[in-house]
């Protein structure tokens, strides 16, 4: 690596999304933290709630595992719409 360059260690857990079956923030973070740092996330219809209540979620889950000691990197942030109509407003 070249003198003056900044090395980023990337965790496996870094390449995956997860999905979750809660609708709160504090559980999601929990376990996503237990599993690994992950890259993204995914809603599906069971925990995906009213835009702002996503919305939200999604401050708090980028706020709760944002590392300090790196620069950010935003999860990547999906909705599963197999099965049904998703709206976005």
């Amino acid at each position: 690596m070249p003198e003056g360059s900044e090395a980023r260690v990337l965790y496996g857990g870094e390449l995956l999304m997860f999905g979750f079956h809660e609708k709160d923030a504090g559980a999601v973070v929990a376990r996503l933290r237990r599993e690994g740092a992950p890259g993204g996330i995914i809603y599906f219809s069971r925990n995906a709630g009213s835009p702002n209540e996503i919305r939200e979620m999604n401050r708090q889950i980028q706020a709760a595992l944002a590392d300090p000691t790196v620069p950010p990197t935003p999860l990547l942030i999906a909705v599963d719409q197999e099965g049904g109509t998703w709206v976005s407003t």
